[in-house]
């Protein structure tokens, strides 16, 4: 066995292993009594004859189902929180040593001594005439390895996850400016 593939099983030990890959998914999630959850991985739900089956056909076919395309702003979400989870344990790559690795300059989103974080609204005038008002997250640079980016991505993620979607601004936020952190970090993110 390859010392690559020796640090990976190591890493990974404990893993459950399933036909079913989703549940690499739900292992991860912050949560376990979500909508989303059971929407996604409930593959015992008493729905119309036949719809399992449709769902296994389109798995095998696609790699999903249409279920993930239901809510996929959260789907999306979830897989790219999973997957850099997952990336953190397994890469055999150093993520954090300065001297070593990449180094990024980015806008990490403040914090206030309650660990709350920090925004203010902005108000927005169209051509129109309709005018609205927006959240901006108070932010500031930063330079971090790929490993503190990757951990910034699913601290962000989490609070757009455990969301009330009743009024979820700040984590929509939250989540958007994840996603610019991962495009900036993706050219990096292999091993």
């Amino acid at each position: 066995m390859t010392k690559n593939k020796e640090k990976r099983k190591i890493k990974g030990k404990g893993q459950k292993k399933s036909k079913n890959q989703n549940v690499i998914y739900k292992d991860l999630l912050p949560f376990k009594d979500s909508i989303c959850e059971a929407t996604l991985f409930n593959t015992k739900a008493k729905d119309k004859v036949g719809r399992q089956e449709l769902f296994k056909s389109q798995r095998q076919t696609y790699g999903f189902d249409e279920r993930e395309t239901w809510d996929l702003d959260h789907t999306s979400v979830l897989w790219i929180y999973a997957h850099l989870k997952r990336y953190l344990d397994w890469a055999c790559v150093e993520l954090y040593d300065e001297e070593v690795c990449h180094m990024y300059n980015v806008k990490v989103v403040s914090k206030d001594q309650s660990d709350n974080y920090l925004y203010d609204w902005i108000d927005i005038e169209t051509k129109s005439g309709i005018n609205y008002r927006k959240l901006r997250l108070q932010t500031y640079h930063e330079e971090l390895s790929e490993g503190k980016i990757i951990e910034l991505i699913c601290e962000y993620l989490e609070q757009y996850i455990q969301a009330d979607f009743i009024d979820n601004r700040l984590e929509l936020a939250l989540a958007q400016h994840a996603i610019k952190l991962y495009a900036e970090i993706l050219p990096s993110l292999w091993w």
